[in-house]
């Protein structure tokens, strides 16, 4: 089942969706694709996935931004929870997008194609990971998720798990600069303060807009900022946990180098 549907209403900025979306829980994946005006297709996928040797260890749903009411606005995806791995593991980051045209007939044409695969050694322990996107401009996008039945969701399980997909037409009241704003205001209201800065490498996908570390007490917590080329979507990363946890999961789920 959808986990809501409504517009948000969040923000410095007072950030909207101009139109309604659903949400379903599932792991930190992300799945969207563009149709254009022209007839083309943008294929975008993201996957941050933290993963126990053994498949010792669990997957839970948990809506912890929310909770600490650090959310960004004007999400149209959003994948929120705490892995538990009870042996060390990998953390596993995948990156592909695909510009797809239509030729006379059924065939398609790619005109542009990246696909980037890498795995992290991590020790064992607990993070959280949440992921949003965010239109930037009006469009038409299908969003398709693998919802997870199961909830906590075991690394060993042989089900739990179904396809779905659904569509969003809009975009969000609020420009990209605004976006950062709202979230980070929220950020600083919730008790974090910015540690750390740090710069992301552009690559051919992913445009850098704005990384940084946080610190609440003895809480670490990562945000990064980033536009998806050619989908006109914001794509913001949030990693919490221990300091030494959080700062190998930010190395191990970006697309380039987390550099000082």
């Amino acid at each position: 089942m959808p986990i809501r549907e409504t517009e948000q209403d969040e923000g410095s900025k007072n950030c909207l969706l101009t139109s309604n979306v659903s949400y379903w829980p599932s792991m930190p994946v992300v799945t969207v694709h563009r149709y254009l005006p022209n007839g083309s297709v943008v294929e975008y996928e993201e996957s941050f996935t933290p993963w126990p040797h053994g498949d010792k260890g669990f997957y839970v749903i948990e809506d912890w931004t929310e909770e600490l009411g650090i959310s960004p606005p004007c999400y149209i995806t959003k994948a929120t929870g705490k892995a538990v791995l009870e042996a060390e593991g990998k953390a596993g980051y995948g990156l592909f997008l695909r510009w797809r045209v239509k030729n006379d007939g059924n065939s398609w044409s790619d005109l542009k194609r990246v696909d980037k695969r890498k795995e992290t050694a991590v020790s064992a322990g607990s993070v959280r990971v949440a992921v949003y996107t965010i239109p930037i401009s009006n469009g038409s996008w299908k969003i398709e998720t693998g919802e997870l039945l199961e909830n906590p969701y075991w690394f060993n399980s042989t089900g739990g798990g179904r396809f779905v997909s659904t569509w969003f037409n809009g975009t969000c009241t609020c420009k990209p600069e605004e976006i950062v704003e709202a979230t980070l205001k929220k950020i600083k209201s919730a008790g974090f303060k910015e540690k750390e800065h740090v710069g992301i490498l552009e690559t051919e996908v992913l445009k850098p807009m704005y990384s940084a570390f946080f610190v609440r007490d003895s809480q670490y917590l990562y945000v990064e900022f980033a536009q998806v080329k050619g989908m006109d979507l914001v794509r913001v990363l949030m990693i919490m946990g221990d300091e030494e946890v959080v700062k190998a999961y930010a190395e191990a789920f970006t697309a380039g180098s987390v550099g000082g």
